[in-house]
């Protein structure tokens, strides 16, 4: 019966072989290819197969062995024993091939003990043709007829003797069992079949696999392997095997993917039984099964019907394994970071038909040729490891793919995007490719990266109306054509600045961005564009890593909509206060910048969410917080500036006011102090005013440095420096009326008069009344000028007569302190003692250093920046009291207390006692001396014996200065 099954076998085998056609040479190949082959036959063909055969085999096993033991050297498994697999498969393709064009074929191999690879070949290409060889039955006499009878040396497959087949079975099981996975269906035995086939050819248990000198020994006169196995079928049967009746569907063919996975079962060779033992069966529960990080070469799991997720990520896997073909809901599949060989094509139609609903399918650090067959995976991702090949694929069996991420593999333009219509997202970033090639024609794209790689020119997107997400970051861009109008979120970090102004045309028309990125282009300001109003809802701004040195005023245009911020890693020494205008921002970066402190007004962004404020890279700052500042500010940015804006902190500043008549000197007097205090000396900021005398009101804010007499150390030892606010009045007699709007209790007022001229003809004293009558206790400096003017010899009486005067004006204002000087701005005489006694008098006043809560300057910050927005300048108590709640000031008497002082200090004008005038708020003083100044000047001559015209107004004021609802 064994010789008929035999000699049925080789009818098979050899059915092809057609003697009447004569025009068709045998082909013979040649597994060696060392040397021509010696015969007597005609018209023959040969081919030289060149395969890895005796010592090369032998020591690509050893490789695989080392691998499997110290979990190193994977590059030389695959460039070994893993391509060697392929190869085999490949050559018997060759063989398969040409039986199916009915040409005989005959192999030819070396001598018996040197090489067996011919035997190899053979099997392969014969399991590959007839599906008998695919069964239990059919797979033992084939052993028996192509091995067994060849009398292969078994016993020697530790590679020593005389005798030995260089690992020839080794990569013939495991060459089936790669068929196996690429083929589950075709085979009726399992892999479990091979891995005891191939452990009871080595263990001496059944007298099949004996050496031929054992078989005289009763030892070896036992039970056949085959019977064992035949009594055992359920065992080693697969659930999947299907019995095809169609011939031509019998037919396999070997799938090229360069190389072939190894088995699972090589890591305990000759100990099968250990390796049983050790990789038990997996018992798998509801939801999420976790197999990551177990070293694991294949999985055996009884049931998946419960799995909604897998992953079998950080393992030793070369294939997906065949117990995963059972009927599972599962929607993800993590098999990052193995050893996958390939996805192959029957096997993914299978794993599609028991998982459904597998819709994500993860291969991360994978180095394979890309899967022809994915079913319903919707979502691809591939990072960190190789496409090898890209060939067949065909858009039929990709349909479902919607989105694909395939980033640090190398990737050129192997793969031809248009064969996946329906991807919406597409991120190719970290890859090495040069050009967009099909991907601008993916109509269905809504989400496009590719960055770090080496595209220099952007085609016409605009095509890609879906388009909403691009990134270009990290490009060598040269040029830009039209960007999709729909583009919600684009990033363009470190792209060349040259392009930067192409660049720019294109972003001003996408108005609807909410997210921007241009980090790392080398922006020394910021672009226009951003702040112009283009952008509806932009809510994410990225400008770090580039040279910005300041943050413009009309950033707060972005307040509606900027919810992110990051200006890191620029040159930044200071935050203005329109940055805290921006009401909405819960993330701000400003680390690694020059900054000199966090000003308080960042208090003003309440919205800053914990952990999402970065300060840190800027030394100053660092320098200035204590370790429980730095730790509470890193952690919650809020309450951090609620305890400071709580902090009371002393204030050093004051007014100076300076009256008298029409050149007396004030304003030259103004400049020489502020120049000896070394400020930089301002020009006449009134709109009316002119370089002779004054027309209005000139403000001048300047500071000084006070050295602490040491009599007076112990108030003052930390030398403050005091802030200055210098208002000077117009001397002309028709403005006198006006200045009672702006005195103020926290002033020292300077009259001037001509030291040339008696003082009494100066008009002092009528500068005395009309401050008395406006303030309680006012202090005084009454300073003569022109001193290089005055005769040497006749100023000691001058001085005495000075000093009459003074005591004179003390009796008649009582409640005044009055000092007083003698001073020539241009000889600078008596200006050292001069400075000197103004300096003592300042630090002398009430109030001086007293403590104020931190939103006191806070509030002051707002409004100074606010007055740039409001023209007028002039808010309702309401918009008031909106800005005291945003500064923390939310008591109203609190609130009315801090605006009193702002107007002491001159910041803004109110009338807090005026019924008409006490509802509104004056933010810009100048304002309100111009508009002064229009009415009552020498400039005009609309006023006529002293009255004006109401219809004349219209000419005087006009909008949007001065509103015409304004005029009353």
């Amino acid at each position: 019966e064994s010789n008929q099954k035999k000699l049925g076998l080789l009818e098979v085998t050899f059915k092809g072989r057609n003697p009447h056609i004569k025009d068709k040479p045998w082909l013979v190949f040649d597994v060696c290819g060392s040397k021509k082959i010696s015969t007597s036959m005609e018209n023959q063909e040969i081919v030289y197969c060149q395969l890895p055969l005796g010592p090369a085999l032998e020591n690509n096993w050893r490789n695989l062995q080392s691998f499997l033991q110290t979990k190193t050297g994977f590059e030389q498994v695959v460039q070994g024993w893993m391509t060697d697999v392929n190869n085999f498969g490949v050559n018997a393709n060759k063989i398969v091939e040409f039986f199916v064009q009915k040409r005989s074929v005959a192999v030819q191999g070396s001598h018996l003990h040197k090489s067996v690879g011919h035997i190899l070949v053979t099997s392969i290409a014969e399991v590959l043709i007839d599906k008998y060889y695919r069964t239990v039955e059919g797979f033992a006499m084939l052993v028996e007829k192509d091995w067994l009878s060849f009398r292969y040396p078994f016993y020697a497959t530790s590679g020593t003797g005389k005798e030995t087949g260089y690992r020839l079975w080794e990569m013939f099981i495991n060459v089936i069992y790669v068929l196996l996975l690429q083929y589950p269906l075709d085979f009726q035995y399992n892999t479990h079949f091979l891995e005891w086939v191939y452990y009871e050819s080595t263990s001496e248990r059944f007298s099949t696999f004996c050496h031929r000198e054992k078989r005289t020994k009763g030892a070896a006169q036992g039970e056949s392997a085959w019977d064992y196995a035949l009594a055992h079928l359920p065992e080693f049967t697969n659930p999947r095997y299907v019995d095809k009746k169609n011939a031509d569907d019998c037919i396999l063919e070997w799938v090229n993917s360069g190389h072939s996975p190894f088995c699972h079962f090589w890591q305990n060779v000759g100990n099968y039984e250990e390796w049983f033992v050790n990789n038990s069966k997996f018992t798998t529960g509801p939801g999420h099964l976790d197999l990551s990080k177990l070293s694991l070469y294949d999985v055996n799991v009884t049931s998946l019907r419960q799995v909604t997720s897998i992953n079998l990520s950080n393992n030793f896997l070369v294939h997906l394994p065949l117990s995963f073909l059972t009927t599972s809901p599962s929607t993800s599949l993590d098999l990052s970071q193995n050893y996958l060989c390939g996805l192959y094509p029957e096997f993914m139609k299978l794993l599609a038909r028991d998982m459904p609903k597998l819709d994500t399918l993860i291969l991360d650090g994978a180095r394979m040729a890309f899967p022809q067959y994915l079913g319903p995976v919707t979502t691809l991702r591939w990072n960190k490891g190789s496409i090898l090949k890209a060939e067949g694929l065909v858009t039929e069996n990709l349909r479902n793919l919607e989105s694909i991420q395939i980033c640090s593999t190398g990737l050129v333009s192997s793969l031809d995007f248009s064969l996946f219509p329906r991807v919406r997202e597409l991120d190719l970033s970290d890859n090495e490719l040069a050009s967009f090639g099909e991907i601008s024609n993916m109509p269905s794209l809504v989400v496009l990266k590719l960055a770090y790689n080496k595209i220099s020119n952007v085609p016409d997107l605009s095509p890609l109306r879906k388009l909403t997400y691009l990134d270009l970051s990290n490009n060598p861009l040269t040029s830009v054509k039209r960007l999709p109008r729909g583009l919600k979120s684009i990033s363009l970090s470190n792209v060349p600045l040259p392009v930067s102004g192409e660049l720019f045309t294109h972003l001003a028309k996408l108005s609807g961005l909410t997210q921007l990125d241009l980090s790392g282009i080398n922006l020394g300001v910021w672009p226009s564009f951003i702040l112009d109003g283009v952008f509806e809802d932009l809510r994410d701004l990225n400008l770090a890593q580039n040279r910005l040195r300041a943050i413009p005023s009309n950033v707060q245009n972005l307040k509606k909509t900027l919810v992110k911020l990051n200006l890191s890693k620029n040159k930044l020494t200071y935050i203005p206060t329109n940055l805290g205008f921006l009401a909405n921002l819960e993330e701000l970066d400003i680390s690694n910048n020059n900054l000199e402190s966090l000003p308080t007004h960042l208090g003003l962004l309440k919205k800053i969410k914990s952990g999402k404020f970065r300060w840190e890279g800027n030394k100053k700052v660092d320098e200035a917080l204590t370790p429980e500042e730095k730790s509470l500010l890193s952690s919650d940015f809020c309450e951090y500036m609620l305890q400071k804006f709580q902090l009371r902190t002393p204030h050093y500043r004051f007014k100076l006011m300076m009256v008298g008549e029409e050149k007396m000197g004030k304003s030259t007097l103004m400049r020489k102090i502020v120049s000896l205090w070394g400020g930089q000396v301002q020009q006449n900021q009134s709109a009316t005013g002119d370089s002779i005398s004054t027309d209005g009101i000139d403000i001048t804010n300047t500071k000084f440095v006070y050295n602490t007499p040491a009599s007076k150390k112990g108030r003052w030892q930390n030398h403050p420096t005091v802030d200055i606010s210098m208002w000077d009045f117009a001397g002309q007699e028709l403005y006198y009326v006006t200045h009672q709007f702006f005195l103020s209790a926290m002033s020292i007022y300077i009259i001037l008069y001509d030291l040339r001229q008696p003082i009494t003809s100066s008009r002092v004293e009528f500068w005395l009344y009309s401050i008395s009558s406006k303030i309680e206790c006012p202090q005084v400096f009454i300073v003569g000028t022109h001193l290089d003017g005055v005769d040497k010899a006749s100023l000691p009486s001058l001085v005495a007569d000075l000093e009459v005067q003074r005591k004179k004006f003390a009796a008649t204002f009582p409640s005044m302190r009055i000092k007083m000087a003698q001073v020539s701005c241009i000889s600078g005489e008596g200006f050292s003692t001069f400075l000197e006694n103004l300096e003592d008098f300042i630090m002398q006043q009430n109030g001086m250093g007293k403590s104020y809560p931190q939103s006191t300057a806070v509030l002051e910050s707002v409004l100074l920046e606010e007055k740039k927005n409001f023209m007028p300048p002039v808010i309702q108590k309401t918009q008031m009291y909106q800005y005291g709640r945003l500064c923390g000031l939310v008591d109203e008497a609190e609130l009315l207390e801090v605006c009193q002082l702002l107007h002491d200090f001159g910041v803004i004008i109110h009338f807090p006692t005026d019924p008409m005038l006490s509802s509104i708020f004056i933010l810009d003083p100048n304002w309100l001396t111009e508009l002064i100044a229009s009415l009552i000047t020498t400039k005009h001559r609309w006023a006529q014996n002293g009255l004006l015209k109401n219809s004349n107004l219209l000419q005087i004021w006009r909008a949007p200065k001065y509103p015409q609802e304004m005029h009353h």
